[in-house]
């Protein structure tokens, strides 16, 4: 998710993003807090703001 927001590749964060709650649904697992909060701030992010370090 990191790796195509920092890219400002929308589509690519919004695939990651989907893959990744895909797979906790399969396995019957919530995301944790921490990473709810990440996916949050990369949506909601400036795209500008996703390339700094």
């Amino acid at each position: 998710m990191l790796i195509e927001a920092r890219a400002d590749n929308r589509p690519g964060l919004h695939t990651a993003i989907a893959r990744l709650q895909h797979v906790n649904a399969a396995l019957e697992r919530p995301l944790s807090a921490e990473t709810e909060q990440l996916i949050n701030d990369l949506l909601h992010a400036h795209p500008s703001a996703a390339t700094r370090p």
